[in-house]
């Protein structure tokens, strides 16, 4: 939250000032206890402000987020058990593909990397897409935010009708400021201030470069693309595939953040990258 002279719109986010009994030790506050997630990026965004994510929330290595999965009905889910995944691809839009014997660990590490959710799918759920996958059928799925196609290999996404539900939501940053759009991606402002948006419904407004590289992108997961929109004037938008040369002209620098929190949660690194 903002320093001392702002205010946030949000009257819940505030606990009135505490009273010290006399003889009492330390006293621990936690006045946004309250609040869910959602909630207080609501009131940050509100006020411009921005955050970063702690990926260890994710990482069921750790026991809090063993124990955040267990409370929401998540199935027990043993990565130290599990040897990591011999054969998985992740191509730099983000999309996430596994063979279709993957187990269930590794699925539903890949269902929450793949669509920047923090709630692990329920575990009736995800025993069913399993099962799924083991008859060899074909077809297509949605859970934890994430799209599921299913066919020789199985191709993991970002759901794009999340954006019904507030998922893929607009992010404003200002110059030099950083953000994590849609849990999937780290960007750093350059020069000036710009939005990232969801490039469903923007394609034709793509420089006509930008639009041929769109063909080598499976169609499922061209939507849920983050976009990059200059607040400072009516230019086109710029694709984040684009990142290197945006970076080096001084506009941008983005990061899919899609590897490495996959590798985390499957054993493959110690720790996460924060740079």
């Amino acid at each position: 939250m903002r320093a001392e002279g702002s205010s946030v719109s949000n009257p819940r986010a505030w606990a009135p000032s505490p009273v010290w009994p006399e003889g009492r030790g330390l006293f621990v506050l936690r006045p946004l206890l309250t609040l869910t997630r959602a909630e207080i990026r609501d009131a940050l965004t509100r006020e411009g402000e921005t955050w970063l994510d702690d990926p260890a929330n994710l990482d069921l290595r750790y026991a809090r987020a063993r124990a955040r999965a267990a409370g929401a009905l998540a199935p027990p889910l043993p990565l130290r058990e599990s040897p990591p995944p011999g054969v998985f691809e992740i191509d730099p839009a983000g999309a996430i593909r596994l063979p279709r014997d993957v187990v269930p660990a590794h699925l539903a590490a890949a269902l929450l990397c793949a669509s920047g959710a923090e709630r692990p799918p329920r575990g009736d759920r995800l025993a069913r897409l399993v099962e799924r996958l083991r008859s060899g059928a074909r077809f297509t799925a949605t859970l934890a935010g994430a799209r599921i196609e299913a066919d020789q290999a199985v191709l993991i996404c970002r759901d794009a009708g999340e954006a019904a539900r507030g998922g893929l939501a607009r992010l404003d940053l200002a110059p030099g400021a950083c953000g994590v759009w849609d849990g999937r991606w780290e960007v750093v402002a350059g020069k000036t201030a710009l939005a990232v948006v969801a490039l469903r419904g923007r394609t034709s407004s793509l420089p006509a470069e930008q639009r041929a590289r769109l063909s080598a992108i499976a169609p499922a997961v061209r939507p849920c693309l983050p976009v990059l929109l200059s607040l400072d004037g009516d230019a086109p938008g710029e694709l984040v595939l684009d990142d290197l040369q945006l970076e080096a002209d001084g506009e941008a620098r983005v990061r899919s953040l899609v590897l490495d929190r996959f590798k985390a949660a499957v054993g493959l690194l110690d720790q996460e990258s924060v740079t």
